[in-house]
């Protein structure tokens, strides 16, 4: 896995499932299916999204409000 550029979105405590379905969906009509331009590592605290491209991670951070 290649971890150029990350963004790092905390679980918080207001999260609900559709907030994290439409994050998810964004990211996947955006950037298409993990493993070409993105990567992801996910914890119990967090979601890290590893990018390619830094352009890409920007716009991301942008959209995610990171």
């Amino acid at each position: 896995m290649t971890k150029k550029y990350s963004v790092k979105v905390y679980w918080n405590s207001g999260d609900t499932v559709l907030l994290w379905n439409e994050k998810m969906a964004w990211v996947t009509e955006n950037f298409g299916l993990p493993g070409e331009k993105w990567q992801t590592e996910v914890s119990n605290e967090f979601m890290i999204l590893y990018f390619d491209n830094e352009k890409d991670c920007m716009f991301a951070r942008l959209k995610l409000g990171i």
